[in-house]
């Protein structure tokens, strides 16, 4: 009894003697300034190893346009259709897309500021929110995003780390031009970007996308990914096989213009 009662003693003795001597030192816990400085830091080199890891900021910048021919099959409910894609991409925000279906060729424009689609039945212009979605799929583009990043152009956030398919890797959040937040995936091993995360909305429904990018060549001393896969609302849409890419060809501007 009176060494149970000596044990809770001798306890009592301890512990107020270590909570006198700690209450008499600070204990610095990092603020919230350290730990957004710290994150801001840890932002900024993981911008520097991805645009080094795409070819170096000077490779980047110097890419004024991009033409690629694509094989891509879409995953529809009547099942899959395989189309044949021409792509014209001229930085910061002009698009044509050329596209084989089997019920003929459509393209698919965009200016910078207005979109249209042309068909055998004519041209039509792309509703506002379409407008929205290819300037924000402008922006997401590797080489003119990278650009932005390490240019700071653009704000960046780092979200910590994320397996994507098996693979760590670091995660940034940026501001898109219509407001939303795309997420960056940043491959720890390789610096490439191998994935993005978005939200769009279409036809008046917001749908979860996810874009993968993988078997990664250099082109030009620039690295592109010849193997991009679509998901949308956690399902596989649209998966695209790059066959052949060329930078800064000679592009005719009526490209991008309405027809008369």
């Amino acid at each position: 009894m009176h060494i149970a009662r000596l044990s809770l003693t001798c306890l009592f003795t301890f512990t107020f003697i270590v909570s006198c001597s700690t209450s008499n030192k600070q204990v610095k816990m990092p603020g919230t300034a350290t730990v957004a400085a710290e994150a801001k830091l840890k932002a900024k080199e993981i911008v520097v190893a991805a645009v080094e890891a795409h070819g170096g900021l000077e490779k980047l910048k110097a890419v004024k346009n991009v033409v690629a021919d694509m094989q891509t099959t879409t995953h529809t409910p009547m099942g899959p259709m395989d189309l044949q894609v021409a792509l014209y991409q001229v930085y910061p925000e002009k698009m044509r897309q050329n596209i084989v279906t089997p019920q003929g060729e459509i393209s698919v424009v965009f200016d910078g500021e207005a979109a249209f689609v042309m068909s055998v039945a004519g041209m039509q212009p792309l509703p506002p929110e379409m407008t929205t979605s290819l300037t924000d799929a402008a922006f997401r583009d590797t080489v003119p995003l990278l650009v932005h990043l390490s240019q700071n152009d653009v704000p960046v956030q780092y979200a910590g780390t994320e397996e994507v398919d098996g693979k760590p890797t670091s995660a940034l959040l940026v501001k898109q031009p219509s407001g939303e937040i795309v997420k960056i995936f940043i491959s720890e091993e390789t610096h490439y970007i191998i994935k993005l995360a978005f939200r769009e909305t279409e036809q008046g429904a917001t749908m979860d996308k996810e874009t993968f990018f993988s078997d990664f060549r250099e082109v030009e001393g620039v690295q592109f990914a010849f193997h991009v896969r679509q998901n949308v609302n956690g399902e596989l849409y649209t998966d695209n096989r790059v066959s052949n890419i060329k930078l800064n060809t000679e592009l005719d501007e009526s490209l991008f213009e309405v027809p008369e």
